[in-house]
């Protein structure tokens, strides 16, 4: 029942990030493109948290229903960094940059939103496994 729970909470917060995805590649201006991924970035941190959280993460779901697929959850997580890392870049550059225009940061913020959906894939893939695993494992 817990890991049902986890993963529930981890799904809306997934719809939380994917909504916040097409707010940011739907920005029109500058600020705009910085608050919304300086708030993307904050929401991602706080996610990446919890789904590495050693007792209610992502890593504990697997090892409840599809232990064997704990290599792949490895993977995921060690992507948290990278997306970070990106998003983190990506800020540096349009506060560090004021004249640079709208035009030439929006390639980096696709790029960014192209990676964390990439990863959100991965994981939902990942945890369609686990629930395929884990019925079959109730016949």
């Amino acid at each position: 029942m817990g890991e049902n729970n986890n993963a529930d909470a981890l799904q809306k917060e997934h719809d939380h990030i994917r909504e916040s995805l097409g707010q940011l590649a739907s920005a029109v201006d500058r600020v705009q493109m910085s608050s919304l991924l300086s708030e993307l970035t904050a929401d991602l941190k706080s996610h990446f948290l919890v789904e590495e959280h050693p007792q209610k993460g992502l890593s504990s779901i697997v090892a409840a229903s599809a232990p064997h697929y704990m290599k792949e959850t490895g993977v995921i997580l060690a992507e948290h960094s990278k997306i970070l890392k990106f998003a983190e870049q990506l800020m540096a550059e349009i506060s560090s940059a004021p004249n640079l225009p709208l035009d030439d940061i929006i390639p980096r913020a696709e790029a960014l939103i192209q990676m964390i959906r990439s990863h959100e894939k991965k994981e939902t893939e990942l945890m369609s496994l686990c629930l395929v695993t884990d019925i079959g494992a109730c016949d």
